[in-house]
């Protein structure tokens, strides 16, 4: 039982982490969508762990009921670890140097998606936990209650980066079909890549 309630308290820990990181961005608005309702429903997503980790029957730990509750609750400790991981990586903190901001930009592009993955995922492991006999009854409608309030996004995911130089300097465009090929001229910063959509603004200082 002990051991049970601390993998629930580490995932509950692990989540604040996430949802700290976030609440201190520098600017969490110019993150992707998924960044944003992953943030939204951490809270809830806490709740729901405290609730299971307060409602787990003493008696009821025999080798059938814990072996499923370990391979959920090791999943979701991976889930959460993964997506504090891309937090700690792509937000921005408010005393981020310019180049640092540039990088995480950058980093920003191919973790959206993988957030909502996360995010899902962790939804499902919740879905599993709410349904173990090793929690009390009373608790696991209560569970339920509040997994039904965290909102699913269910629209398909659109990547949102663009690229645009507002500070002083030449730029070279290529608007045509086929590769792009980036070309700096005089002293500037040059950043190449295949992306696609999405907006990057870059302003000088």
């Amino acid at each position: 039982m002990a051991e049970v309630t601390g993998v629930i308290s580490a995932i509950i820990t692990i989540v604040e982490a996430s949802i700290k990181i976030y609440r201190t961005a520098a600017d969490a608005s110019d993150l992707p969508h998924s960044f944003s309702d992953a943030a939204s429903r951490l809270p809830l997503i806490q709740d729901t762990l405290k609730l299971a980790a307060d409602g787990l029957v003493e008696d009821a730990m025999e080798p059938e009921s814990h072996a499923p509750l370990s391979t959920v609750l090791e999943k979701c400790t991976d889930r959460a670890a993964v997506l504090l991981d891309i937090f700690q990586t792509v937000i921005i903190p408010a005393e981020a140097t310019r180049a640092e901001r540039y990088i995480r930009a950058l980093r920003t592009i191919p973790q959206a998606e993988k957030v909502e993955i996360l995010m899902n995922g962790i939804m499902s492991d919740l879905q599993l936990l709410a349904t173990n006999y090793t929690v009390k009854a009373a608790t696991r409608k209560q569970m339920e209650r509040l997994i039904s309030k965290i909102e699913v996004d269910d629209e398909p995911y659109h990547s949102s980066i663009i690229l645009n130089n507002f500070g002083p300097g030449k730029q070279v465009v290529h608007n045509g079909t086929g590769g792009q090929q980036n070309i700096v001229i005089g002293t500037a910063t040059q950043i190449n890549g295949s992306f696609n959509g999405g907006t990057f603004n870059f302003y000088e200082k």
